[in-house]
């Protein structure tokens, strides 16, 4: 039986792989610590709980719209008008089953072969397969180091050329942990606003996890004036513990969440009612739960930082919003483990699992070698061991 070409271009998620892996690992009694997955720890808020289970009991079991449960349209309308200070419709909204699947409709409804999506790198390791599964051609934007990782303007006017059909702009950003800021926001805003023909696809999925202020700054709140052709990708899997719930959204031209609707309505029908119905109704009662959680992760965060500060010659990046620390880790490469030359950062990652136990992502998955992505969404005494094994390894390299 012969597969389709593009089915047997793709490989499988690094991030579930190693997930899986962990779960192996552990069913088997081995001691194994997994800074790998970008999932938080604990149940979903008591709030969206109860209101999962009064959703079942009274029978929001059934198919909703294709575009999303009205409700939901609405209070997710009214929370990113009070956001960004301009007028927002439930005709703006639609809603799907997660942030993935978001895109990949988005992706498979906009482009087709020879269209040009720019993609900043490091980007999410999930980003290239769902482009490439649309036909169009991906240009990476090597982002730098002194910038944090962060497009400049400067870089974005050089990038885009008359085929560029969507800029894709994800902050907080993952795997960095990096935040634009409003400034760095508008300067980029004034290049796209020179380039009316390109769409502008917005990943905001961890923007309510910030280290400083209540969201992280949007595109959309300083630059209004490029509603027409935005698409603002939001989710409810990381801000608020629901992964496994399923719940991705979009606000963007009332036209296009025409035809992401008619797609869905083929595809999948529509998302999951009850974890619709669910966040509708209690996703606002959830604003101490998220300032706890965010409090929490600030202490295993410098944790981490004051374990790996142990180690010379490894390279921190500030980690500013979501739940990982991206490290440098060049000065490494060529050095000798047992007997063996590190010749890339995923022969670290390798090793790190194989001799102490500890599961990360190697920077080749977010296109960009010499670094390792850390999650820190565990507990003080897992992320104290993690750095314990951390320097034992790095420091065992001569």
């Amino acid at each position: 039986m012969k597969l389709s070409q593009r089915i047997q271009n793709l490989k499988p998620s690094a991030g579930f792989e190693l997930l899986k892996k962990a779960k192996e690992m552990k069913a088997q009694g081995e001691d194994v610590i997994s800074l790998a997955i970008g999932e938080l720890q604990g149940k979903t808020y008591q709030p969206i709980r109860r209101a999962g289970q009064n959703a079942i009991e009274e029978g929001y079991t059934k198919y909703s719209p294709s575009a999303g449960r009205e409700d939901l349209r609405k209070e997710l309308a009214k929370t990113a008008q009070n956001q960004w200070n301009f007028p927002i419709s439930s005709e703006n909204v639609f809603v799907a089953n997660g942030c993935k699947y978001v895109l990949y409709i988005v992706f498979q409804s906009l482009c087709e072969k020879g269209d040009e999506v720019i993609l900043p790198s490091p980007y999410w390791m999930s980003y290239t397969p769902l482009i490439s599964l649309s036909g169009a051609h991906i240009k990476i934007l090597a982002t730098k180091e002194e910038n944090n990782f962060k497009v400049t303007a400067d870089e974005l006017k050089q990038s885009l050329q008359t085929n560029s059909k969507i800029f894709l702009l994800n902050s907080p950003n993952n795997p960095t942990s990096a935040v634009y800021t409003e400034k760095e926001l508008k300067s980029l805003g004034k290049i796209l606003m020179q380039h009316p023909e390109v769409i502008i696809l917005v990943d905001a999925i961890y923007d309510r996890l910030v280290y400083s202020g209540k969201f992280a700054p949007h595109l959309l709140q300083v630059c209004p004036e490029l509603k027409d052709r935005l698409l603002a990708l939001n989710g409810a899997s990381k801000n608020y513990l629901m992964t496994g719930w399923r719940l991705g959204w979009l606000f963007g031209p009332t036209k296009l969440v025409k035809v992401f609707s008619d797609f869905q309505s083929q595809a999948a029908g529509c998302a999951n009612s009850i974890a619709q119905k669910a966040f509708a109704t209690a996703f606002q009662d959830c604003e101490e739960d998220i300032a706890q959680t965010i409090k929490e992760l600030k202490k295993v965060k410098e944790l981490l930082i004051n374990s790996l500060k142990e180690i010379p010659k490894l390279i921190l990046y500030p980690s500013e919003g979501a739940f990982y620390l991206w490290v440098g880790v060049k000065n490494f490469i060529g050095k000798n483990y047992k007997g063996q030359t590190l010749k890339s950062s995923r022969d670290i990652m390798e090793k790190l699992l194989k001799d102490k136990k500890l599961i990360c992502i190697c920077g080749e998955e977010f296109g960009r070698p010499n670094y390792l992505r850390l999650s820190y969404v565990t507990t003080p005494s897992h992320i104290q061991k993690a750095g314990k094994r951390l320097q034992e390894f790095f420091l065992e390299l001569r």
